[in-house]
């Protein structure tokens, strides 16, 4: 019993170290990594600049009243489910009422885009329209529908009258 015993207390001082050592490590680099994950006006700022959120970080930023989420699926696929709250506008680039959907959008709100899918180029071609008409805060979910579920994310399968189409609050 005496050799498990030891190599116990070998393993964990090896983990000990090597944490030791990954925090020395992390402390002098010049881009250190966070301990923890920052939500701050300053860390969203920067989250704009990058144009991107995993389903994680999207599902942390739900509950914040200064995010909106935009469901740019088509219609069957938005009542099978979607984010909570999420507006929906299928994105269209043809489409008037998307394209006033578009405009309808709050700017002082920072916007999260999705799709169905990592192979989904709808959520991407919004952010890019938005970024040219001036909104300066959006963000892409590049897994879309299909992260969110992963991740296990809240699901909303109810369809609010004033969320289709245009209809931003």
């Amino acid at each position: 019993m005496k050799p498990v015993a030891s190599s116990i207390r070998q393993a964990i001082l090896l983990l000990v170290l090597a944490l030791l050592a990954g925090a020395a490590a992390n402390s002098i680099r010049p881009d250190t990594l966070p301990w923890i994950e920052d939500w701050s006006a300053k860390r969203m700022a920067e989250l704009g600049q990058g144009g991107s959120v995993d389903a994680e970080q999207a599902i942390e930023l739900l509950d914040r009243e200064d995010v909106l989420f935009v469901d740019a699926r088509g219609r069957s696929e938005y009542l099978e489910g979607h984010v909570p709250g999420a507006l929906h506008i299928p994105y269209n680039p043809f489409s008037p009422s998307a394209a006033q959907g578009v405009q309808a959008l709050p700017r002082e709100r920072w916007l999260v885009i999705y799709c169905s899918s990592l192979t989904c180029d709808k959520a991407s071609e919004m952010a890019e329209t938005l970024r040219l008409e001036g909104f300066e805060d959006v963000l892409v979910m590049p897994g879309g529908w299909q992260a969110w579920l992963e991740a296990q994310g809240p699901v909303a399968r109810q369809m609010d009258a004033d969320q289709t189409e245009g209809g931003a609050q």
